[in-house]
Order: structure tokens, then sequence, then C-alpha cells
């Protein structure tokens, strides 16, 4: 019987899968206004676009963190009534 380290790490990770989306999605477009874009809008766009990236990823982050939190404290609260 497989252990719950086995079963977390192969369920899926939502908020990490979003993350790694985005980046690959902002850093497409980033080369993309590189070649695509008049020179004078170059840089802004491309500075908006990393702040996105950037906000995605805290965001992914601090929802990977509540969903540990939220099945820790769960996990205790079962292991507590067990008792």
């Amino acid at each position: 019987m497989p252990d719950s380290r086995s079963r977390r790490t192969r369920r899926r990770d939502t908020p990490r899968i979003v993350a790694l989306s985005a980046q690959a999605l902002g850093f497409i477009l980033i080369v993309l206004f590189e070649t695509l874009l008049p020179e004078h809008l170059v840089r802004p766009a491309q500075a908006i676009t990393l702040a996105a990236m950037l906000v995605a990823a805290l965001y992914a982050a601090l929802l990977r963190r509540y969903y540990r939190n939220r099945s820790l404290k769960d996990r205790d609260h079962e292991s507590f009534h067990d008792q």
C-alpha cells in the first residue's frame, strides 16, 4: 500500500501548473514583443509582462502554501479525533 507521500506527489498541483504556464506564456510574449512591436513600445510591454509573471508566481506560491497548511490542519484535526 502506498504511503501518503507518494499519493501527494501523484496528485495534480493546479497552482503550480498555472504558474508554470503563465511563465512560459510570459517569456513567449516577451520574445514576440521584441520582434513585432515598434522599438519605443517594446520595453514598457516587456516590463508589464514581467510584472504580471511575477504576480502570477507569487499568487501561485501563496495558494500552494494555503492548500498545504489547510491539509496539514485537517490531518492534525483528524488524528486528534481518532485518539
